[in-house]
């Protein structure tokens, strides 16, 4: 079933109250022993010293970490390693403007991102057409509390998807006041500006509390020219390959005898004689395009929207709460004109064309520059309804709560000029009439009239649609008592139904660059859980080496309506030998269900160059390829170690480090053609009687195996002093290997390769007395392989990059005080104390915090990569020296 989209009722209802920045303090910065529900566990406990692994980036770390987006922010974990940003899903994209996150570079579905500690209806348009996410980008930096990113594997909590880890994006709530935030940005190029704008109203006591967050964000577009290492597509002058388009204008034209270039300065009527030979000696055509010189590094984007948070106490044990949202993303890419083609849209110039010149039918490669660079744009839209009751401070610790959930996500790609339809292109190109026919033997504009070319123009566009509907219980609490304390238990339930659609305007091959085979799918989960931690010794027992030791056990069983049930443990302990020293370590099972495109998507029919094991013939043949719904999930395998010792000989001083091990089993992907007729993949191959290769069906199927490990590092020291408080972080990731198998092939050991550097670090170090803060962070990724296309080449390194970022903030926080009373001149008449107001100019200053910074602050040039863009999009940034300012104020 579909639900609607109130997107009128939802602003409605945001507009209606009042609400602001949400004051929950981060579990580690609490300072009580009040239990909370830390990510990656349903069990609530008062300290951090349980057996997961948590980062927490509360909103003064994400404040000075000067992160632009939820994306910007995740992208400088060092545990994410090939994810995506709108700088990689700019222009022709499977995903245009949205982003995500990949833990340990296993993928982006292989990372569970949540809201609140519930799940987000994913993207609708899958990336590469199949890999279900998150889109980081719409949620708003303005609405969120804190982040927790679980560095282990968990889904004997969450189910599906929590193969390498789990962010748990935490929404701001309880806060009473009125707080605006102006940001404004730019490059010192000031080439890409970013403006940013939000209001945070609430009301909090001991009844009820209500919190409003609305947010607006305008980022401008960075094109490609804007940038040397960009500006074209022929990266030989920095020791890459040339990678402009052999699509060129003036184009190419393949004829019985040979390959023909069209002459630069061609009036699109020449005789055979005027052709220059269409291969160089190199074997190159002659004729190339550089599309960087159209297309953008970030596409321009304008989001907004608000957040409604609320909790009523009906009675001193009941509450009843619920948050409502909504957030538009609208995404305008720009890439280079449309580039026709005979081999890839089965066009063709008949020999009685009037401007082809041969006398036979001719193919060819060419590029409309006269039709124009194609623009898309892409506006999603995001709902998120929550309600739920809660039953709390019940005897033994326990609570308990029942929420619904309903969270959507629906996105329109249209294409608002340039696209070329392939029937009315051979329509015109099939013309015999001078003035009505298609001519591709010309360069530059001015050949081909309006009247020929706007007939051409379509507008193809692209739907999608998603959703998840779930309902959810649970409770935990004291279990009973055992000398060294409570056993603790969780349990729960959920079910849910998800829905995906995507739909196409337009068909594969119909529209040149454009189309697509559509998707629809929906299946329901029903999952039960139950979490136990078991304290075997205690602190308050001060016994050596066993200080505190405790165990957890939790298992989770899902059961999907497409694909059956699957049932995952998870172990862990934490144990303190002594005071300052924190071991822990988790066994952990976990699964990623296909994802509903990979299930559900339509199957499409294209041709390939295949060698045939038979005959020793290499043709192109036919092949099938698509979504298959016998698809079972992937498996996931993980251990974690580790350790966090804060030495007593040196106060404030923490250091930490895990070791992890994930491998993934059955990874879902599409097999080559190649590997199915060898025999090394599964698909079907069918035969002609006399050995030759009719046709081939490559549907999605598990295949292969992942295995990753490496080391991650943590230290923080924060002294306090006379003149301030210091405080020196540093976060680090070692991969040691990322090997990857499939059968019958060799393993391949893809550590330090492209995408997925061997070692990423953050530092900083900030100082703060009173309401002034001031720091450095430094971010370095180390080197690795960059891609290669031709394998008889030797390796190239993409260089190690290390940008500086700077920031200033000070914050007026003026307290009234009063006037002591005492005795009147008397000596008998007592005089009250009496309240010493502020100054006007105090008045005016109290609550106001100002920032400035500068991110990149050397201008350090991202890297070389030998990709289109002339650097790694997935890992490095091509901003370049970013300074920016905000100003925010707090009313009352």
């Amino acid at each position: 079933m579909k639900y609607p989209k109130p997107l009128t009722t939802t602003v409605a209802v945001l507009l209606t109250f009042p609400a602001a920045f949400a004051q929950t303090p981060a579990p580690t910065d609490t300072g009580t022993s009040e239990a909370v529900v830390i990510t990656g566990s349903n069990i609530k406990r008062s300290d951090y010293e349980g057996p997961q692994t948590v980062t927490v980036y509360t909103k003064e770390k994400i404040a000075q970490s000067g992160a632009r987006s939820v994306s910007d922010l995740l992208s400088k974990l060092p545990q994410n390693a090939a994810g995506f940003s709108d700088a990689v899903n700019t222009g022709l994209s499977f995903s245009p403007g949205a982003a995500a996150a990949s833990l340990r570079g296993l993928g982006v579905s292989a990372t569970l991102i949540l809201i609140n500690g519930r799940r987000v209806a994913p993207f609708p348009l899958a990336q590469e057409g199949v890999e279900a996410f998150v889109d980081l980008n719409g949620i708003p930096l303005a609405a969120i509390e804190r982040v927790d990113v679980l560095k282990e594997g968990a889904s004997a909590v969450y189910g599906s998807d929590a193969v390498a880890g789990v962010i748990n994006i935490i929404l701001k709530e309880n806060y009473t006041g009125v707080e605006t935030e102006t940001y404004y940005g730019n490059t010192t190029k000031k080439d890409a500006a970013e403006f940013r704008q939000s209001l945070t109203s609430g009301i909090s006591n001991e009844k009820f509390h209500v919190l409003f967050n609305a947010n607006y964000s305008h980022q401008n577009s960075l094109a490609d020219v804007d940038r040397d290492f960009s500006k074209t597509a022929d990266h030989r002058r920095q020791g890459g390959d040339d990678l402009r388009s052999s699509r060129s204008n003036p184009g190419t034209i393949f004829t019985s005898t040979g390959a023909f270039a069209v002459p630069p300065g061609s009036n699109g009527r020449l005789g055979v004689n005027d052709f220059l030979p269409g291969e160089l000696p190199d074997g190159n055509l002659r004729n190339r395009y550089n599309f960087n010189k159209d297309s953008e590094l970030i596409p321009e984007s304008e989001r907004w929207g608000g957040l409604l948070t609320f909790g009523y106490n009906l009675t001193p044990h009941l509450e009843v709460f619920g948050e409502t949202s909504y957030q538009s993303v609208r995404t305008k890419s720009r890439v280079a004109p449309t580039p026709p083609d005979s081999a890839g849209d089965g066009l063709f110039v008949p020999a009685n064309n009037p401007f082809n010149p041969f006398g036979e039918d001719v193919s060819f490669l060419w590029r409309s520059v006269e039709t124009g660079g194609r623009m898309n744009i892409a506006e999603s839209d995001a709902y998120r309804y929550l309600g739920g009751l809660r039953v709390k401070d019940l005897p033994n610790n326990w609570t308990a709560e029942a929420a619904a959930l309903y969270s959507e996500s629906n996105v329109v790609d249209y294409s608002h000029r340039g696209y070329i339809s392939v029937a009315k292109a051979q329509a015109a190109l099939n013309q015999t009439d001078p003035d009505k026919a298609l001519n591709v033997f010309g360069a530059g504009r001015g050949i081909n009239p309006g009247a020929v070319l706007d007939p051409l123009i379509v507008h193809p566009r692209n739907d999608g649609l998603s959703y998840i509907y779930s309902f959810d219980a649970k409770a935990s609490g004291d279990l009973f008592q055992v000398p060294a304390g409570a056993v603790k238990l969780a349990v729960g339930g959920e079910y849910r139904e998800e829905f995906s659609e995507q739909q196409f305007s337009e068909p594969i091959g119909s529209v040149v660059g454009s189309g697509g085979a559509g998707s629809a799918g929906d299946r329901d989960v029903r999952a039960l859980y139950y979490e136990v931690s078991i304290p075997i010794t205690s602190e308050k027992w001060n016994t050596f080496l066993l200080r505190k030791l405790e165990f957890t056990i939790a298992q989770r069983y899902d059961d999907y309506s497409d694909f059956g049930d699957v049932v995952k443990p998870k172990f862990g302990f934490a144990w303190k030998p002594i005071s300052s020293l924190l071991l822990r370590g988790a066994y952990s099972e976990g699964f990623r269900a296909p994802s509903l495109p990979q299930l559900f998507s339509g199957q499409v029919g294209s041709f390939d160059t295949v060698v045939n094991p038979r005959t020793g013939i290499t043709n192109d043949v036919p092949i099938t390829t698509g979504g298959n719904p016998a698809l079972m999930p992937e498996t996931s395998y993980s251990y974690f170690v580790g350790g966090v010792y804060d030495p007593p000989f040196i106060k404030g001083l923490s250091v930490g480090a895990h070791l992890f091990r994930i491998e993934q089993r059955n990874l879902v992907d599409q097999p080559t053609a190649q590997d199915i007729v060898n025999g090394r993949a599964p698909g079907t191959v069918n035969y002609t009687a006399n050995n030759e290769i009719a046709s081939i069906v490559a549907l999605y199927t598990n295949l292969g195996t992942v295995v990753t490990d490496g080391v991650d590092l943590e230290l923080t020291y924060e002294l306090e002093t006379r003149i301030g408080k210091f405080t020196f972080e540093h976060q680090s990731t070692f991969m040691n290997s990322w090997e990857q198998k499939q059968p019958g092939m060799a393993n391949e050991d893809l550590t330090d390769s492209f995408q997925l550097p061997e070692f990423k670090m953050v530092n900083s170090l900030f100082y703060s007395l009173g309401g002034f803060s001031t720091g450095v962070t430094v971010n370095y990724t180390d080197s690795y392989d960059d891609i290669i296309y031709d394998d008889t080449l030797p390796t190239r390194k993409v260089g190690s990059w290390t940008t500086v970022d700077l920031q200033a903030s000070y914050e007026w926080n003026y307290e009234s005080t009063e006037a002591a009373g005492g005795l009147a001149k008397d000596g008998k008449t007592a005089v009250a104390s009496t309240p010493v107001g502020f100054d006007w100019w105090q008045r005016w200053l109290n609550g106001t915090k100002v920032t400035v910074g500068c991110t990149n602050v050397g201008d350090a040039k991202p890297p070389f990569s030998n990709i289109e863009e002339g650097y790694d999009t997935a890992t490095a940034d091509a901003t370049g020296r970013f300074v920016y300012a905000s100003l925010r104020k707090k009313f009352w």
